[in-house]
């Protein structure tokens, strides 16, 4: 934590969702049912009874150290938070973890929360033209495909800029 120019999820997650949302709670806990069902998920967002936010414990502790994908992890479900909240009594996952009418596994709504959340790591503005992949990847402590996303949309608001 504390990485010049990076987007600190976890901040975010603890001091600043709970101002935003009065229904907001988060939780690390790795036995939740949802985890011990698919090993593979990181985190979940629950929205049939306000905002939860559940985080597997090692993607927690992942990201105080600075893991670049569970960084990206915590960001991807900030994402959902705010782009999704109005899908009422459904859990947002990557994966489905229950009846089709009940959990989430929209690609459209998980493409959308990996924007988001790839923004929030690196956000476009940020971006000079002479940054490289290696660049942006120190300087927002992301992986390679959110560096490569956050160059290839810096070059186009740039070149929105330019038709001025």
């Amino acid at each position: 934590m504390g990485y010049e120019g990076a987007f600190d999820p976890i901040r975010y997650v603890e001091h600043v969702l709970p101002k935003e949302f009065k229904n907001f709670d988060f939780d690390y806990w790795s036995g939740h049912p949802a985890f011990l069902d698919r090993p593979d998920r990181k985190a979940f967002v629950d929205f049939t009874d306000g905002i939860q936010l559940f985080i597997r414990e090692e993607v927690m502790d992942g990201a105080y150290r600075g893991d670049n994908e569970d960084r990206f992890a915590i960001s991807h479900e900030i994402g959902h938070v705010y782009l999704h909240r109005n899908k009422a009594k459904t859990i947002l996952s990557r994966h489905s973890i229950g009846s089709r009418n009940q959990y989430s596994g929209d690609p459209v709504l998980e493409y959308e929360a990996n924007l988001f959340g790839g923004t929030l790591l690196a956000p476009p503005s940020g971006i000079s033209p002479l940054m490289g992949i290696f660049d942006v990847r120190r300087r927002f402590r992301c992986s390679q495909d959110v560096a490569e996303r956050a160059i290839k949309d810096a070059e186009f608001w740039r070149s929105l800029q330019r038709k001025d």
